[in-house]
């Protein structure tokens, strides 16, 4: 049940769920990016803790050159 007591229905999560969508893409660039390397960040720490190989994050990786 939604906080106001009314059902969930399949059509209200879509709908929600374009909704997000829509908000997500129009946020700018430098927002994307700072959840996308937040995300990175959290993938990171799973692996590590894991046990895996992982490659870090971007701008906590060493340069190549």
């Amino acid at each position: 049940m939604s906080i106001n007591d009314e059902p969930i229905t399949s059509d209200n999560q879509f709908l929600k769920k374009a909704e997000h969508r829509r908000f997500l893409a129009n946020l700018p660039i430098e927002e994307k990016l700072r959840r996308l390397v937040k995300l990175q960040g959290i993938a990171y720490a799973i692996g590590k803790s894991a046990g895996r190989t992982v490659r870090a994050p971007w701008g906590k990786q060493k340069p190549i050159l």
